[in-house]
């Protein structure tokens, strides 16, 4: 059995190609992104949720949806509606965890920042850059990180924590 914490690549896509330049050399790109490591803990006993399936947005809990004058919804909490990638003006970036439906869930979250990419469309392909590159595209770009001209989209996969532990 091989055990997993999920890491969630945040890509920000424009819908307009922008200028790099990074070592002397120029590329173009509407794609950057942040890999972010998850790391979920009970919060009555701090023992780590890991994970075992395939599947990469896990559902980590259900709350009770009580709008409904008549009934009560049952809704699936998923590991993507816990953190999201935001852009702000002063700090270009927030990561923001929602805690309340992590408490709902009895979690709490801790991650940790594990690279930042663009789509490199010379090579096409992701470019690992450095955090101070990532803030200076979206410094260089301002005007194209506005809510109106971006699209938000999360992939996930695993990183292998443990390997036949359990057998």
């Amino acid at each position: 059995m091989e055990l997993n914490r999920v890491i969630i690549k945040n890509n920000i896509i424009l819908n307009k190609y922008i200028r790099i330049e990074r070592n002397n050399q120029k590329d173009m790109t509407n794609i950057i992104s942040v890999d972010i490591l998850l790391r979920i803990y009970d919060i009555h006993t701090n023992k780590e949720l890991l994970f075992d399936s395939r599947e990469c947005n896990e559902v980590i809990g259900v709350i009770n949806d009580t709008s409904g004058k008549d009934f009560i919804l049952k809704k699936p909490i998923y590991l993507s509606d816990c953190l999201d990638l935001i852009f702000d003006e002063k700090e270009m970036y927030k990561i923001k965890v929602n805690n309340f439906l992590l408490l709902q869930s009895n979690y709490r979250l801790e991650y940790e920042i594990r690279g930042f990419y663009f789509c490199s469309d010379r090579r096409k392909g992701d470019i690992k850059i450095s955090h101070q590159d990532f803030l200076k595209i979206i410094y260089d770009n301002t005007e194209y990180f506005n809510p109106k001209f971006i699209t938000y989209c999360k992939n996930y996969y695993k990183e292998k924590i443990w390997k036949n532990l359990l057998e």
